[in-house]
């Protein structure tokens, strides 16, 4: 019995157009994974694995519960990685700026990722990880603008199936018939997988003050970037790199609302400013605010 490691993220699947409800998102991912769970079952005698990568990887945790399937909650909790024969990875998207259906890398305050010198959306990155694991991944889905990006960034190293679920151009939901035929061709071949990049992996941040308490010990930070040795090392770091980003992002954004308090109790409204100097600073937005700008506003204020 062959061990199928099927990778889930949100944003490509069917239906999925918009994260701020997320008791829709989920049933609508539940949907299309159940159905793919289904056309396996029918295709052959497998052991399947969710692991469930969007957010904090709790998407599909009620769904597997439910249904006794194995779980995983994220990537940095894969276990036995060995045991996994190939991966699907369900309802993916395009990098930042491609223009694609919820287009994004990993998270909102990053804007690209790097491998070697490979500007990399977030399926290239998890394909490399899989190779480091030998495990070969033979099924993609999502939409046509991250078709396009696997066919530049992997070109004939990828030998999977690409399964366009939506489009850019249309809402329409797209025949399940399509994904079953694309299962029943992906699971029928002999699986090549990619080899591994071990090239240091880069990630640029939208701003400096995200990498503010980033700790040493989990990368190199210089300015908005923070250099890994490779892939594996980001993987290994990255729920802590999480953590750090998130509490960088709240301090430096509390610092700022402390200045904002400053101004409204010094002026009735923005017009009031003269100084062009405090105008010029409080013109940018509260990410770029550097703490040579914070500090000079509270010495202004505060006088």
């Amino acid at each position: 019995m062959e061990n199928l490691l099927l990778v889930v993220d949100v944003e490509g699947c069917i239906g999925v157009y918009d994260l701020n409800d997320v008791e829709d998102y989920r049933k609508k991912v539940e949907l299309e994974v159940s159905y793919i769970i289904e056309c396996i079952k029918q295709l052959g005698d497998y052991e399947i694995t969710l692991l469930d990568c969007h957010d904090d990887g709790t998407t599909l945790l009620d769904y597997a519960k439910k249904n006794e399937i194995n779980h995983i909650q994220h990537l940095w909790s894969l276990k036995d990685a060995h045991i996994y024969n190939k991966a699907l990875l369900i309802g993916f998207h395009s990098k930042n700026g491609a223009g694609g259906i919820l287009s994004h890398t990993l998270r909102p305050d990053i804007n690209k990722l790097y491998i070697g010198n490979k500007d990399v959306g977030e399926l290239f990155f998890i394909i490399n990880w899989l190779a480091y694991y030998k495990i070969p991944v033979i099924y993609v889905s999502g939409d046509e603008t991250l078709e396009h990006e696997i066919k530049n960034e992997l070109g004939n190293d990828f030998n999977g199936i690409f399964c366009i679920v939506k489009t850019l151009s249309s809402l329409e939901i797209f025949p399940l018939i399509n994904i079953k035929d694309a299962l029943s061709k992906c699971l029928s071949l002999s699986p090549v997988c990619c080899k591994y990049d071990e090239s240091e992996l880069k990630v640029e941040l939208s701003s400096k003050c995200f990498s503010k308490l980033i700790p040493d010990e989990i990368c190199t930070v210089y300015n908005n970037f923070l250099l890994f040795k490779d892939t594996m090392s980001f993987v290994n770091n990255l729920q802590d790199l999480c953590y750090y980003i998130n509490l960088s992002s709240g301090y430096h954004h509390r610092r700022v609302k402390s200045v904002s308090k400053l101004i409204r109790a010094k002026y009735a409204s923005v017009e009031e400013i003269k100084d062009n100097d405090v105008k010029s600073a409080l013109s940018k937005t509260w990410q770029d605010l550097s703490d040579a700008d914070i500090k000079f506003l509270y010495k202004k204020l505060s006088t």
